[in-house]
């Protein structure tokens, strides 16, 4: 009876079963590690789309916000009086204008190039404005 104990003693001693369960430990800890990354990258999206949730919430309560603040009466007379030119009866429009039309922009004096009929590109005008400063 003594022969079985050493027996699987002696076979659990082999090498080669000692290599299949480092095969089956390093198989199991491969898919544990992968299904920890999935987890992991779920989890990420979850988040994530949490915030968009609540980003959209907030806009929509802010879109809300203003619809009921444009419903008011006193904001439609003025959206109509402003964009459509509409008038309650008795009302009359009055335009003001300025004085005096607005002055035009001072004009630069034209470069040697320009005086000569030379076309200068972009890169040219800031080569001479800063290398050659009396060209200007």
């Amino acid at each position: 009876m003594q022969k079985q104990p050493e027996r699987l003693d002696g076979f659990l001693r082999r090498k080669s079963v000692l290599a299949v369960n480092a095969v089956i430990f390093l198989l199991a800890a491969w898919g544990f590690a992968g299904e920890f990354v999935r987890n992991r990258e779920t989890q990420h999206e979850i988040d994530r789309l949490s915030k968009q949730v609540a980003d959209l919430e907030s806009k929509n309560f802010e879109i809300a916000r203003l619809g009921q603040k444009l419903a008011t009466t006193d904001m439609l007379e003025r959206e109509a009086r402003l964009n459509l030119g509409l008038q309650k009866p008795g009302e009359s429009v009055i335009i003001v204008q300025d004085a005096e039309p607005p002055l035009p922009a001072p004009a630069r004096p034209p470069t040697v190039q320009e005086q000569a009929g030379e076309r200068v590109s972009n890169a040219g005008k800031w080569w001479r404005y800063f290398f050659k400063p009396n060209q200007m």
